[in-house]
């Protein structure tokens, strides 16, 4: 009689392991089939797999299953568990200014984090808030030296988050049309190797500033300089006409054509950045050229005889009429400029004596205008821009990788909902310009946009390139070349004690030694 044998009994031999591994190849294969198909028949007829709403969010969703092949864990497809508490932690500066109706921004805030509750009841949300005057940036570093940084930061763009590790790239959440939704430089600014890193806020510009007064006086049209730029040799003979009549007028009476905060290294490096000198990536020939402007504007008497004397008393000789230009004027000299006026204009304030030597132009009569900065030629003219964004950071949470990626979905989720329109006031207060182009019709009410400062903007944003150096590990060697390099050399500079040739071999090859590159700059 023959013994029937029971296949499910008995050690595994080959046959049952092959058979085995050969049900789960046919499996993975029918699903690869089914994925290939809907892909197929999705873009034959023209589906957007990129939206949840075409297709509900889950695993095995057509787009959700080529996210996980090109290894992107956090996408608009990842499934939310209404069922799960989720938290996220929230880093924001602790901005000191008020809302309509006299409201606190933190209490501002924390009213837009409710409303998103109300629809995620599961998401609880801890916001931090960081001191005014702190360095956000530094605090971020630390964070994730020690890998802990928040669930989102907001800050301006920092490059750590590409190498961090623990950086969400946000490509996918961008479809052509939210690309669209935003300024061009907003996207710009926050992109890095092909990816955005961050969601857009805002953006921060620098210019320079004249008295619009002075500089019409001198037959100079600021609209037409916002409009085509000038030049560094249109800058000095601008700056002649500025300052020709200063032999015969007694020192304390003077007008210069510029005075330049020499506090900090930022007018150096504006200017480099208008002869074509990306941060950190100048050549020996563009700070000469720089060095060599500058040093012209000394000569001709255009710049005080003592410019770092005359950067502390920068804001006094621009309102008594004695400076047509000053500069670099960012976000916070912005917002002196504009609130000074218009205290002066309500009569808040005793605007001061008139200046005698311009007889004509007491400080109420100063009209600030924001001006382009002078580039080298026209086609290198450039505007330092800065983005501030919404940060969204995959937080490690062991033993857990799938709330990982759902937290971080929901990250995204929270910081589209604050950057919507409803908080551009903040950036109207501060002086920034709405990252989303929606958001700038009403916000220019709040802003006090004029014509020109309308225009400045406007144009401006065309020219905009980055003061934040494209790879993270270049932000400690720029802070390092600022710190030993270009603020000691700059200070003897603006003290006439070293030439303009000189100074371009001291930066030259101090960057080299900061660097440890025997070959940095030598172009």
């Amino acid at each position: 009689m023959a013994r029937r044998i029971d296949p499910g009994s008995g050690p595994p031999g080959p046959a049952r392991i092959w058979i085995g591994s050969g049900m789960k190849i046919i499996k993975i294969i029918k699903w690869a089939t089914v994925v290939i198909l809907a892909l197929g028949a999705c873009a034959a007829v023209g589906i957007p797999l990129a939206r949840p709403e075409v297709l509900p969010p889950h695993r095995y969703h057509p787009r959700a299953v080529y996210y996980r092949l090109r290894g992107i864990r956090v996408h608009p497809l990842v499934p939310m568990d209404p069922n799960k508490r989720y938290e996220l932690e929230v880093w924001e500066t602790d901005w000191p200014v008020q809302a309509t109706g006299k409201v606190p921004y933190r209490e501002f805030l924390r009213k837009l984090i409710a409303e998103f509750r109300e629809r995620r009841p599961n998401v609880s949300i801890e916001c931090t808030f960081l001191p005014f005057h702190s360095d956000p940036g530094e605090r971020l570093k630390s964070a994730l030296d020690a890998a802990s940084p928040p669930d989102i930061y907001i800050g301006p763009f920092n490059p750590r988050i590409m190498t961090s590790g623990l950086g969400v790239p946000l490509t996918v959440f961008f479809a052509d049309e939210q690309r669209a939704a935003f300024e061009p430089a907003a996207i710009t600014l926050t992109t890095r190797r092909g990816d955005i890193w961050a969601w857009p806020r805002w953006l921060e510009l620098w210019g320079w500033a004249g008295n619009a007064k002075l500089l019409r006086k001198a037959g100079i049209e600021p609209g037409y300089i916002i409009s085509n730029g000038w030049t560094w040799s249109e800058f000095i003979e601008i700056g002649r006409k500025l300052t020709q009549g200063n032999a015969f007028t007694k020192p304390e009476w003077r007008i210069y054509g510029l005075t330049l905060d020499t506090t900090r290294t930022d007018a150096f490096e504006h200017l480099l950045l208008n002869d074509g000198a990306a941060p950190l990536n100048w050549t020996r020939a563009q700070i000469a050229e720089t060095a060599a402007f500058l040093e012209v504007l000394g000569n001709e008497g255009i710049l005080p005889p003592e410019p770092d004397t005359a950067s502390g008393e920068l804001l006094e000789l621009f309102w008594e009429g004695r400076t047509a230009v000053i500069g670099p004027v960012g976000p916070a000299l912005l917002r002196h400029l504009w609130e000074r006026g218009e205290r002066v204009r309500l009569g808040q304030i005793n605007p001061g004596p008139a200046n005698l030597a311009t007889s004509t132009l007491a400080p109420a009569q100063v009209e600030p205008v924001l001006l382009p900065i002078p580039s080298r030629t026209r086609e290198l003219r450039a505007t330092p821009a800065a983005a501030v964004a919404f940060h969204i950071f995959r937080r490690p949470r062991p033993g857990d990788s799938a709330s990982a990626d759902e937290t971080a979905r929901i990250a995204v989720e929270l910081a589209r909902h604050l950057a919507s329109g409803r908080g551009a006031w903040l950036a109207a207060r501060l002086k920034a310009i709405p990252a989303l182009r929606a958001d700038q019709a009403w916000w220019a009410d709040d802003f006090q946009v004029g014509l020109l400062a309308d225009l400045f903007i406007r144009e401006s944003l065309r020219y905009a390139r980055s003061i934040t150096p494209e790879l993270p590990g270049d932000i400690e060697k720029l802070n390092a070349v600022r710190q030993k390099v270009l603020a000691p050399a700059l200070a003897q500079f603006w003290r006439g004690r070293v030439t303009a040739s000189r100074l371009a071999e001291e930066i030259d090859a101090g960057t080299r030694s900061v660097l440890g590159s025997p070959t940095a700059g030598d172009q």
